[in-house]
């Protein structure tokens, strides 16, 4: 019955993947360029553009998955870490602090995601809880970094955290299921986020 389920929510996720067009690290989807992501107010902006940006919605749907694979407790600690190592990238990429390759690493970041949920049977839980932590610090600096001046960087975060944790939360299944007693979909989940993740990655540098 388990396994059921997480099979229909993994098939869920993966179809709405395919239907998502390929955006570009964390702008709007071909079609909505013309679209200002930041007219509407701090939080407003912030909330959409986890599910508007491709790679943001990947890697917070990876944190779900590994969130999974470590079960109730560390996998609530893992989407904490997840958030409030976000909310810290928000507030000092909002200070000014940059990092070299800061666009491309949006896109490693769900490599590095989809790669640890492959070897998650085989790495530490702190591990996990690391990954889930770098992940969200990057994607905060990121957009802490390009964020108007005029925004509140409280709202924005807020947004930016609550809109990313919806849906870490909507891939985590506090069962442990996934990958530990089903490794193979682990792997095969784990497997294709980092692929997606390689296409934004050369997409990147064209």
């Amino acid at each position: 019955m388990k396994n059921t389920r997480l099979g229909k929510t993994f098939v869920t996720a993966f179809a709405f993947l395919l239907s998502v067009p390929a955006a570009m690290a964390h702008h709007l989807p071909p079609g909505l360029d013309e679209v200002d992501e930041f007219a509407e107010n701090a939080f407003m902006a912030a909330l959409k553009h986890p599910i508007t940006g491709l790679d943001h919605w990947l890697a917070a749907l990876a944190i779900g998955f590994i969130a999974c694979s470590l079960g109730r407790k560390q996998g609530v600690q893992s989407l904490v870490a997840f958030i409030v190592c976000m909310a810290c990238g928000v507030f000092l990429g909002h200070a000014g602090m940059t990092v070299p390759f800061l666009e491309q690493g949006l896109a490693a970041s769900v490599i590095l995601a989809g790669a640890a949920l492959v070897g998650a049977s085989f790495l530490s839980r702190e591990g996990l809880g690391m990954t889930a932590g770098l992940v969200g610090f990057w994607h905060g600096l990121a957009h802490g970094s390009e964020m108007p001046t005029v925004f509140n960087p409280v709202s924005y975060g807020f947004g930016l955290c609550f809109g990313s944790a919806l849906i870490a939360f909507s891939a985590w299944i506090p069962d442990g299921t996934l990958p530990t007693k089903n490794v193979p979909l682990g792997r095969i989940a784990g497997a294709s986020l980092a692929a997606a993740g390689t296409g934004l990655l050369i997409a990147s540098f064209v």
